[in-house]
Parts: structure tokens; sequence; C-alpha cells
């Protein structure tokens, strides 16, 4: 499954088991009891009509009794079951179905044992379509409706009886009764049509052996386009591929003619030939990422079908998703994990290939590098002591574990080993892993144990599987001696941060100018030879999950060599460097001069990384008020000319000469100087382009400018706009529109939009969901970050339904004060208790609201220097 969103957020990291033991209040993670019951195969018949409420269903379920029982524990989630029977032998049991907690484990009893052996469980029941994506769910789109499934990792169980673990894979017979002009579109082919009454029923062949959260379902008037991808040299036979659109979406003509070439280079990887009978690729205008169901994979539709698909950043995105998605049909749906404990051999592995692949296909779209990207984001996660290992071993709760740890520390670590073992090397390993266990289930032991027999190096496999297993970050540190380094690791930790000890065999790789050399790196130091007084790249390519700490001399001639980098390596450069003046080690002075010559560097993201880092600290308040107009003079000083000279374009239409670097480039340069340094020239292009934008220009403003052009025309005149803006929202039908309306107005850096808007957010005509994307902005900023931390806490029942959302738990963490993170444990763990994930959350909020206590009480002095 891959994430995606209009902005990035931070997925909350849950802390180790090992942790859970100092979180008196956060309950252990515990293994599920299984079923007694295995599942052979199951028969489901579906009546959906998209625009009503409620669907109805039949299920059928072979199983397997090992002992004779009375009992059956089964996955049901807010099923009405109408009538439940056993059948047995020759004979029809009447039973009762009755659903005992709030995750969806159901019984199902019967008055008399069933014997041992084969018997089949006969459901008839209904239940509901949902208005968010879980289960099944539909939304209206050009004022036509449509349904669509969603059930990783535990909503299947909303829409039939089930055995709802990744262990059991059976067939699945399905048929769906629907609307005639309706299209219906499932994993199988389908195999023929009869009438029921009214409805036409659509029966599709027995699907191979899936998991139940693979098992996919749209049904709707989808614009429908079909093409053949061709045979080649590893599958001898044409494919079918489909593109179901919702009426009035853009163009399919990107889709259907670039998953192909996607999917030629992933079987040549493989080695072997895609694992399902057809592709259906489907888009839902409701879908936030992706889905990788077997062959009938559903995309939120802004991928799939960008707007703007002449736009390089429109084309990464859909290479870098689509590939993610392929890759899975492999890993994932050919071999699925045993358990969610496993989840890593989903993600990680799909997340690492979607980079690896398309990064072959399109180099000019530079997707190799955002694997660096994500690892960063993953290591500002792992880097605390409420983190996670890769393989978590977590039971049934794995909602938690879709996060940067998952996804970019295990892409990245997969990364640096292929690096350091070679291509060829690390890909029979893959190859093995897959034809062993092709059509079944693998836990992380058969995948070490796979390379370990392909590669014959089994401290190559123990040394990856310690990365997997273990928590946390190696910082390796450079030390010079005579004509070389001593290099020494250990975990790292933020200044004054406790983390346990912890050690591993690291794949260091390091340059001298162009010449690269790698070595394993133990618990004892080891010393290395580099000739002349060349600045060392210790992280030669990016692709190491570590960081490094240099002396000031070694990291000022390292620096000087800025404008040089690869992407990779530059990125790296700048986290390593932060990493060590957050650890204690380096003065500030070292962070802007790096900011200064990083500008040089022909990567965008390089670039202005380092506004991007000085903007966190900002939003932090550890940069006072009385220096902010030194600080945006600095800002201004160092990123106006760049976009002067790539020009200060919001439109949605792509430059001549605009690559996917550019594009973005233009984007962060324009967000950092418009929202952080409050360029008031910025400023007034936005607000006007924006106001052309609501007044139905679409190609005014780019997608990914809405929002600080929103804000931007917000600020322009807030005393009118404000409302203005607010009345768009409560009276908007346009979800994503709701969304954007949402941050621009949280985005408000003035006290009394703040409390104006809190004032409002309990209108009857706010979500959930508006008032969280509200929210989140506004605790992110100094001036209005206190009274909306105070506003949850004092209407935690405005913000879920249900549980109260990791998210929103996440808030907190943007707090800067030990008050504050105290305040906010306290208010929150009696909300959370018995909810791992979000028990988990509040750790790394508390943790992180203290470690930026301690970081403005130890350095604050020293960065509110810096802008004098």
């Amino acid at each position: 499954m891959a994430f995606t969103t209009m902005r990035r957020r931070k997925r909350i990291v849950s802390a180790a088991a090992s942790m859970l033991a100092t979180v008196a209040a956060s309950p252990v993670l515990s293994k599920p009891t299984e079923p007694l019951a295995r599942p052979l195969a199951y028969r489901l018949d579906l009546t959906i009509l998209p625009d009503q409420p409620r669907f109805t269903g039949h299920a059928e379920i072979d199983i397997d009794l090992p002992a004779a029982t009375r009992h059956i524990e089964i996955d049901g989630d807010d099923l009405h079951v109408a009538k439940v029977e056993i059948r047995s032998g020759n004979k029809m049991i009447l039973a009762t179905y009755r659903e005992k907690d709030d995750d969806g484990h159901a019984s199902i009893d019967a008055p008399l044992s069933i014997p041992a052996g084969r018997a089949t469980l006969i459901f008839s029941y209904d239940a509901a379509i949902h208005n968010s994506v879980e289960g099944l769910y539909h939304a209206s789109a050009d004022n036509r409706w449509y349904a669509w499934t969603q059930f990783e990792p535990r909503s299947a169980r909303r829409v039939f009886p089930s055995f709802d673990r990744p262990r059991y894979k059976v067939p699945f017979t399905i048929s769906v009764a629907t609307s005639p002009k309706l299209e219906v579109v499932s994993n199988a082919p389908e195999q023929s049509t009869s009438t029921e009454g009214a409805l036409v029923r659509h029966h599709f062949v027995a699907t191979a052996p899936l998991p139940t959260y693979l098992i996919a379902l749209a049904v709707g008037p989808f614009r429908l386009s079909s093409t053949t991808i061709a045979p080649n040299h590893v599958r001898s036979a044409p494919l079918p591929l489909r593109i179901f659109a919702p009426q009035g979406a853009p163009d399919s003509k990107l889709a259907l003619t670039q998953t192909g070439p996607i999917l030629d280079h992933l079987e040549t990887y493989m080695g072997r030939p895609y694992p399902f009978a057809k592709l259906d690729e489907i888009a839902s205008p409701m879908m936030f990422g992706a889905m990788e169901n077997a062959g009938a994979i559903i995309y939120d539709q802004n991928t799939l079908l960008p707007d703007d698909a002449s736009s390089p950043i429109s084309q990464r995105g859909f290479v870098r998703d689509v590939s993610h998605e392929l890759a899975h049909q492999w890993f994932g749906d050919l071999v699925t994990p045993k358990s969610w404990s496993d989840l890593w051999l989903n993600e990680s592995f799909a997340n690492w290939m979607s980079y690896h692949i398309g990064d072959r296909w399109r180099p000019q779209l530079q997707i190799g590098v955002q694997m660096a990207v994500e690892a960063i984001d993953a290591m500002q996660e792992d880097e605390l002591a409420a983190t996670h290992p890769v393989h978590e071993r977590t039971g049934e709760d794995s909602d938690a574990f879709f996060d940067d740890i998952t996804y970019g520390k295990g892409g990245q670590v997969l990364s640096m080993f292929e690096a350091y073992m070679g291509e060829e090397q690390f890909r029979s390993g893959l190859q093995l892993y897959l034809r062993r266990h092709a059509n079944g289930n693998a836990d992380t032991a058969d995948f070490f144990g796979a390379l370990s027999d392909a590669v014959h190096d089994r401290q190559l496999a123990q040394a990856m599987q310690g990365f997997v297993d273990k928590p946390g970050i190696p910082v390796i540190r450079f030390e010079r001696t005579g004509a070389g380094y001593r290099l020494s690791q250990k975990r790292y930790a933020r200044l004054g941060d406790t983390v346990s000890a912890q050690q591993w065999l690291v794949p260091v790789c390091y340059r001298t100018s162009a010449t690269r050399h790698c070595v394993m790196l133990g618990d004892a130091p080891q010393t290395i030879q580099t000739a002349g007084n060349a600045a060392l790249m210790p992280n030669a390519g990016g692709s190491g999950y570590y960081r490094f700490s240099l002396s000031p001399t070694d990291w000022r001639r390292l620096i000087d060599t800025s404008a040089a980098m690869p992407p990779a390596e530059a990125l790296m450069t700048i986290d390593s460097l932060w990493a060590d003046f957050n650890a204690g080690n380096i003065q500030p002075d070292l962070l802007i001069e790096a900011g200064r010559q990083m500008a040089a560097n022909p990567f965008g993201a390089a670039a202005i990384a380092t506004g991007e880092r000085l903007s966190e600290l900002r939003s932090k308040g550890l940069i006072p008020a009385d220096r902010r107009a030194a600080y945006n003079q600095f800002l201004t000083t160092l990123y106006r000319p760049m976009l002067t000279k790539i020009g200060l374009i919001p439109g949605a239409a792509p430059q001549a000469g605009d690559t996917a670097d550019r594009q973005q480039l233009r984007i962060g340069l324009i967000k950092l100087l418009a929202g952080e340094a409050q360029d008031p020239k910025v400023l007034a292009v936005l607000a006007e382009a924006a106001e052309r934008d609501l007044a139905g220009q679409s190609d005014a403003l780019a997608p990914m400018l809405r929002v600080p052009g929103y804000a931007a025309y917000i600020g322009a005149a807030p005393d009118t706009r404000t409302a203005e803006m607010f009345e768009r929202l409560a009276t908007s039908t346009d979800p994503t529109q709701r969304e954007i309306i949402s941050f621009a107005l949280g985005a408000q850096r003035d006290a009394a939009a703040g409390n104006w808007l809190l004032d409002r957010l309990s209108d009857a005509r706010l979500s959930f969901t508006d008032r969280r994307e509200i929210l989140q902005p506004l605790t992110e900023e100094p001036v209005t970050r206190d009274a909306a931390l105070r506003w949850i806490i004092g209407h935690l029942d405005l913000l879920s339904k249900r549980s109260l959302p990791e998210r929103v738990v996440s808030f907190g963490g943007n707090a800067c004060s030990a008050e504050d993170a105290n305040m906010w444990d306290s208010a929150i763990r009696p909300r959370v208790a018995g909810d791992a994930g979000a028990s988990l959350a509040l750790a790394v909020a508390v943790e992180k609201a203290r470690n930026c206590d301690r970081l403005r009480m130890r350095r604050g002095k020293e960065l509110s220097s810096l802008f004098e």
C-alpha cells in the first residue's frame, strides 16, 4: 500500500515492545488467538447499489475443524447477520452469530457439537456502505454514485464474515448484483452475467489463493479504457489491462500507455511473469495513496489520472506509485506475510522496488533519490526512544506500523545492502525467496534463509537482519588518525536523550574524490586509510541507513564540496550535520554555512534543505520573535535569487524546460518565501493566483500550491476572507477542496484569526476531518499552538466518532516545553487507554515535546545569536 497526500504528513511511529514496559498505561501488543477453524474457500454473493446506505450479502465459507466444537471464532465488524447455518456432512445446523468487541472479533455458537473435519458456514446478512475509506465505501462524483473497497489491514470483516488474517490464503468465488448500467470489477476475470429481477449479477472466476485483505470490488458507471500488454522474454502470453475511471475524471492515456513498460521492467527484475490473469487499475477520488489488491489495484485518482499529465512532477508520482503497487503483486500478493508482524516484507520491498525500477525506467524524473528523502524522514522518527523495529512483532494491531519506519527505513536498508553486495547477488536472493514461497506465505526467517542460501554469506544476511530487527540509527564517528580515519559506532541520540545501547554490523561505504570503498563495521573500531586531504564523504552514494559525525574541520572540508555533491549524498550530508548539532557536537554557524554553500547544489531538495530545517526550528519557537526580521531576511537573501532565476510562476502548467526537480524546486521556494519568510512580493503573486483559482480558473494555481496560495489569499484581507473561506469550507461538497481550505485556514499566523476559528470548530457543518485539518497547522504555529492544544483537550469528542485518532494524539508533539508535554500526557492518556497505537503515539508526542524543550534550554541562545 502506498501513502501519498496533498501535503506530506508525518506518520505516527509506535514504540517498540521493549519501550512499552516504561509507559505505564500503554497496553502490550498481544498475539491474537488464532481461530480454531481454518478456512478453505469463500463464496461471496453481494448486492451493491452504490447510491444506497447498505448492501446485502450471502457468504459461504468452507472450513476445516481440527477438533469437535460448539464455538467457532471468526471476524465480523458491524455486520447485521440475519441467519447463520453450519453444514456438517448431511446436517444443516442453525447457529447464532455475535460480535464480541469493537475490534471485529465474533463468535458462531452452535446448539450441538460440530464434528472435526470439513464444514461450511453459511451467512445471510447486510452491512453499511461507508462514507470514509474503509470496508465498502461510496462517493458521488459528477452526480453519479460509485463504490470501492479498502480492506487492508482489518476491514474485510466489515464486508463479509471472515478469518481476517494474512496467513489464510484461499480461493474466493465472487458475484455482485447491481444496476444494469453499472460496471463491476473484482480480482478475477468476469465469467458471466445473469438477470436477477431488475438487476444484473456479475459472476467472476475463482481467484488464486488470496488473503482477505487483498480482495477488491468496485461498482459504478465507470469510464472504461483497455489495451493489451504485449508478451516479453519473461511472460509468453499477452496481458489484458483495463483502466476504470469515474465519469468526468481526467484522461486515462498516461495509465493506459505507461503501465505496460513499468510492468516489463518489474518482470525482468523478478525473473518471473506477472502472477495474475488480468490487471485492472481503478481510480477513486476518495483514496489517499493506493492499494495493491491482486489484479484490481485501486489508486488515488490524482495519482493514476492526474489533471496535469504532462507535468514531470505528476509523472514522477505516477511512476513511483504504479511501480510500488505492481511490485506488490509479487511482494505481498504472490508471497504474502504469515502475519502483520512481517508487514515489512510487503511494504519495505515494494517501496524500495518502486524507486529502483522507476529510476531505471525514467532516470530524468530523479525518482531514485526520493528513497533518501523517505529514509531521512524515517531517521527523524527512528532517533527517538519511542521507535520500533522494521520487523515489528505486532500481532493483529498493525495500523500504527504503516509508517516511515516500515516504508522509509525498510526501503533504505534494502538499498544499502544492494549497494554493498551488488545488484546481481542481491537480486538472486529475492528471486529465490519468490520461487520458494510463490502462492503461499512467508515470514522474516524465510526471507533471510533464502538470502543466505543465494549469496552464500550468512554474515551479510545477519547484518541485514540486525537493521530489520533492531530499532534506532547507527551514527558512525570518523576521527582523523594520521593518514586515515578511525571509525566507531553507537546508537544515535539527541542531546540529553536516553536510548538503549545498540550495535549493528554496518556496511559503511565512503569515498574521497571519486574513489569508493566499503567496510563492514561491527562492535570494534576500524581504521581506514585515505590519500591526501580531499574531503571525505562518509555515505558514498547516499544509500546507507546511518548518520555520520565529523570534526568541525572535516565538516567544513565536506561542506566546501556542497555544490558538486550528488543528490542523495547532499541530502544525507545535511541530515547528518543537523543531527550532529542536535546531539551537541558542533556549533550552529556550521548549519548556516552549509545552507549558503548547499544553495548552489543543482538538486533542488538539497538546495533548500537548510531553509526547511530552519523553518522547523522557527515553528517550534526556537527562533524568538525579536529575531524574526533578521531570520526572514536571511531566507529571502538566500532563496529569492533562486526563485527569480527559475521564475515565480504559480500556475499549474509546466514551463518549457521544466524537469520534475525544477518544478519541485519552484514549489519549495514559493512555500519557503511565502509561508516562512513572509516575502511580500511572493505573497501578493500567490494571493492573486488563488483568487483566480477560486473564481474557477483551473490553471491559475498548481495543485501543490493551493494550500499556501489560499493561505496567502486569506492573509491579504483576514478580517473578511477568513469568514468567507470558512463558509466555502462548510458548504463545499468536494472532499479535496475541503481539505485544502481547512489547511489554509489553520495556517494563519495570527492569534486573533486562530481564536476566531477555534470558536467555530463546533459548527455542525464541519466533519471530524475538517476539524483535524484546521487544527494541525494551528498546533504547528507558536502564536496559535497553546490555544489550539487546549481547545483539543477540551473538545476531544468533536475529533473522533470512536477511538481518538493517532494523528490527533500526534499534535502534542508540536509543543516545545516539558510543561506542555506533561499537560498533553495527563489529558490524553485516559482517552487512549486500551488503544495500543494511540498510546504509543502519545509516547512519541510527549518525547518530541520534551526533546524540543531540552534543545531550547541548552542551545536556544546559540540559535538565537545566528540572526542578530
